[in-house]
């Protein structure tokens, strides 16, 4: 029998249209989030700068009925004022907004059929429920704890950084959750395989894809952005994402740097971490490489639609948002075999798989796509077909049949 739900979400605002699709399927009791976007229209909203604005705005899904809507905002914005003012480091930050944000939402909930909360966000909440009768759903967005740990500890040690491990009590955190919830859902069979290796069962895991708002990727030019380009057609590569050793930038400039191609370049967009930025500046030329730093959600089809080709060579990413975002925007893709988004790229057809840490690879296939622009248009082409079957919309069907397979055992 189907009964209501409570979705926490935190700041990840892609949960929105989860929400959204509960909400149509008259299902949804109750959205916590730490901002909707409607605060852009209030007091405080209307003094932030312009980009922030911006930010703030693209979080806005009108569709959401706001009355279903509750806002935590407090937890979020003071750790990460804190963090910007380095009174703590960004490991504290995730840890201190978990737990404060947990404690914080608890005061909203009442007892509800299934409580749906992203990993990290929900333990102490999702255990007084359980005692009255609720069924937990811990919605995880990272690959297991301890694999990513050791994952990084390894790429940091060989780029000479010095790793700092998650707090203990956000790990505990995290694998309390996965085990005391009554199931999980994951954006890829990729974050499945990492958890089934640390013995979580199968039966409890389902695997629900993220999607796309393709409507935000279909402009056909961008007149109001134009990089500047000599006049010339550059074969340009894009990278989207935090600029982090996890990301594994320095394999795609090692491959940029080595790359037999005039008239080219390498658009780095997002946040760059300075101790990494320090390594990727002592050990790579930057000769046609730009650093655009952090652009809103809401613009970066502008900088796709003046690329030829997306790169992702992360060493484990969960799914890769951003892939589907350029392939949307017509782009074929180069990712990581690390990552959930190569469950969606076609080899040959849509974009490329290579091994991760594999520079040479990264290379050869950057040369090829360059060596073979009708091809490369038509692999974008290919890419747009893909995307568009990984709508936020598939993705509230796929999620609402999760639900169904629950409510039926």
């Amino acid at each position: 029998m189907r009964t209501c739900v409570t979705l926490s979400a935190g700041n990840i605002a892609h949960y929105h249209y989860a929400a959204l699709a509960l909400q149509e399927a008259g299902l949804l009791q109750l959205y916590l989030c730490t901002l909707s976007g409607y605060e852009v229209d209030s007091w405080w909203g209307r003094i932030l700068p312009r980009n922030q604005r911006r930010r703030l705005r693209g979080k806005q899904l009108p569709s959401l009925d706001r009355n279903l809507i509750q806002t935590v905002p407090t937890p979020y914005i003071l750790t990460q004022t804190l963090r910007r003012v380095g009174l703590i480091d960004a490991a504290k930050t995730n840890f201190l907004f978990s737990a404060w944000y947990d404690r914080s939402s608890q005061k909203y909930i009442e007892p509800t059929g299934i409580f749906h909360f992203v990993a990290g966000l929900g333990l102490q909440t999702s255990k007084a429920l359980k005692k009255q009768g609720t069924l937990t759903i811990c919605d995880v967005r990272a690959e297991h704890v301890d694999i990513q740990e050791e994952i990084l500890a390894n790429e940091y040690d060989y780029l000479g950084l010095n790793y700092q491990s998650q707090p203990s009590a956000l790990r505990e955190r995290l694998l309390e959750e996965c085990h005391t919830s009554d199931f999980m859902i994951l954006p890829s069979r990729y974050v499945q395989e990492t958890y089934a290796a640390k013995a979580i069962p199968s039966t409890k895991m389902f695997v629900v894809p993220y999607g796309v708002d393709v409507s935000r990727f279909k402009g056909v030019n961008a007149p109001d952005l134009v990089l500047e380009s000599n006049g010339q057609n550059l074969f340009r590569i894009i990278f989207v994402g935090n600029v982090i050793p996890l990301k594994g930038l320095h394999y795609l400039l090692d491959a940029f740097q080595k790359l037999a191609v005039r008239n080219s370049e390498l658009l780095i967009v997002g946040s760059i971490d300075p101790a990494y930025k320090a390594v990727l500046d002592r050990g790579f030329s930057q000769t046609n490489v730009r650093f655009l730093g952090r652009i809103p959600q809401i613009d970066l089809w502008r900088y796709y639609k003046q690329s030829s080709v997306f790169v992702l060579p992360s060493l484990s990413d969960s799914f890769g948002l951003v892939v589907v975002e350029a392939m949307a925007a017509g782009l074929p893709v180069i990712v990581s075999d690390h990552t959930g988004a190569k469950e969606m790229v076609s080899e040959s057809e849509s974009g490329f798989v290579v091994p991760v840490r594999n520079a040479l690879a990264l290379q050869e296939r950057l040369q090829w796509l360059y060596d073979h622009p009708v091809e490369c248009k038509l692999m974008g082409q290919k890419a747009i077909q893909v995307a568009n079957d990984l709508t936020w919309s598939r993705y509230g069907e796929r999620l609402l049949s999760v639900y169904d397979q629950l409510w039926t055992q």
